[in-house]
């Protein structure tokens, strides 16, 4: 049975950044993974990954699922990916009172979610992550700009994230890219779960594709799950207690590999 308390983990103004820890129950520490849910850089909660929470801390592994800065109302980064690296920081230096064990540390991600979990967990050497699980995110913001400006349904998300185009800042597109993050002596520690639909209109599976394939180059353990016919927003939006859903399908293969890596 999971233990779900709420906690503050750093403070912007007057604004609380909250996260969610879900924890097996005992007293041994157990690895711990920072989830980052999606949501376009601009909606979102960290209630999104409350199945995942649950689920996971009954195969031994708490969850921390944080909101952070999002595009509400203009640019969100660097803002966002520096509200990521606090919870981190805040596991590391919590772990104790917090019954988790920070040398095991991963982080779980969804689209949006998945490029900020990709980005902290390759930008930054400390703390160190172990493991990733990384479900249909963008990896490559230059290439999701192009497929957004090409895609009149898309809202330009983008670009409302970063404050500008690519033709205004390739630098700047460049370091808030994972892939561009790949060559680091981050990523050669790092194992990687990196989880798809091949339906997916949303995010490009090319970008999961790629991603794993330069991860792979660089000397990163990865595994990959495409999951045919599937679209976006399942990782997140389905109920693992749904047994007919597409994550009741994904779950157990997500605690065999975090099993592997955290354990």
């Amino acid at each position: 049975m999971a233990q779900h308390r709420s906690l503050t983990f750093a403070e912007r103004g007057a604004t609380p950044l909250v996260g969610d820890l879900y924890r097996p129950e005992g007293t041994d520490a157990c690895p711990v993974l920072l989830g980052v849910p999606g949501g376009g850089w601009r909606r979102g909660h960290r209630e999104q990954l409350a199945s995942w929470g649950a689920f996971l801390a009954d195969q031994g592994f708490a969850v921390f699922s944080i909101d952070y800065r999002r595009s509400e109302t203009g640019t969100a980064y660097p803002e966002n990916i520096e509200d990521v690296h606090a919870a981190l920081d805040f596991l590391n230096r919590s772990a104790e009172s917090l019954g988790v064990d920070a040398a095991r540390l991963g982080v779980l991600g969804a689209s949006a979610g998945a490029h900020l979990a990709a980005l902290v967990a390759l930008r930054y050497e400390r703390p160190l992550v172990r493991a990733a699980v990384l479900a249909y995110g963008v990896y490559d913001l230059t290439t999701h700009w192009r497929y957004e400006a090409a895609d009149p349904r898309a809202e330009g998300l983008t670009q409302r994230m970063m404050g500008c185009s690519p033709l205004d800042d390739p630098q700047l597109y460049a370091e808030a890219s994972p892939r561009h993050h790949v060559a680091g002596a981050s990523a050669r520690r790092l194992k990687a779960l990196i989880v798809w639909g091949t339906a997916d209109e949303v995010v490009q599976p090319e970008q999961s594709t790629t991603f794993a394939e330069a991860l792979s180059r660089a000397g990163t353990y990865v595994e990959t799950e495409p999951v045919a016919g599937a679209g976006h927003f399942w990782f997140s939006n389905d109920s693992i207690a749904n047994t007919d859903g597409l994550t009741a399908a994904l779950a157990p293969k997500v605690a065999r590999f975090l099993r592997r890596h955290l354990s």
